[in-house]
């Protein structure tokens, strides 16, 4: 239901506004704490929230992004297991997977240590990730960082396909 109302957002790079306030609202109802708005790029805010254990441990990262490639496409529809829309793979279907996963590490009482930030961000798909490289420079970032794009049931990535920092 979360992926089918974000495949329903129309949210192309600079215009990730609609798509942050419903993660934002999904990820407060399923138990994240902190979670903010973080609207350094108005038009492309970002979301953050935190699973905290309140024992010391590593920081594990959630981290996606908000947008989806700016092309025309047809109507969001599921037919059976698949979903279909603009972004279902790349990401907003991860984005509901990684909200959803909130609710059952909460029901659980996880994490048992260490913390899991929850970090969504906007201006990907135009090939910059300026709001990105802001958390990070702003120190906002974990130990190690899990991102749900891209992929099928046959296949594990476990490299990036497309996204990678250089400082030269």
């Amino acid at each position: 239901e979360l992926t089918m109302r974000m495949l329903d957002i129309w949210s192309p790079p600079g215009h990730e506004a609609e798509m942050a306030a419903v993660a934002h609202r999904a990820l407060i109802d399923a138990g994240a704490e902190d979670v903010t708005i973080d609207d350094e790029f108005p038009e492309s805010p970002s979301v953050l929230a935190w699973l905290r254990s309140g024992r010391p441990g590593p920081t594990l990262q959630w981290h996606g992004h908000l947008d989806a490639i700016a092309t025309g496409h047809t109507p969001a529809r599921r037919e059976g297991d698949v979903l279909h829309g603009r972004g279902a793979s790349d990401m907003k279907g991860a984005l509901a997977a990684e909200i959803e996963a909130v609710k059952i590490l909460r029901e659980f009482g996880l994490p048992e240590r260490g913390d899991v930030l929850i970090t969504f961000h906007g201006l990907h798909e135009e090939g910059h990730s300026a709001p990105l490289h802001r958390l990070i420079e702003r120190g906002i970032h974990g130990d190690a960082a899990i991102i749900g794009e891209l992929g099928s049931p046959a296949e594990l990535i476990v490299t990036s396909r497309g996204l990678t920092f250089w400082d030269l």
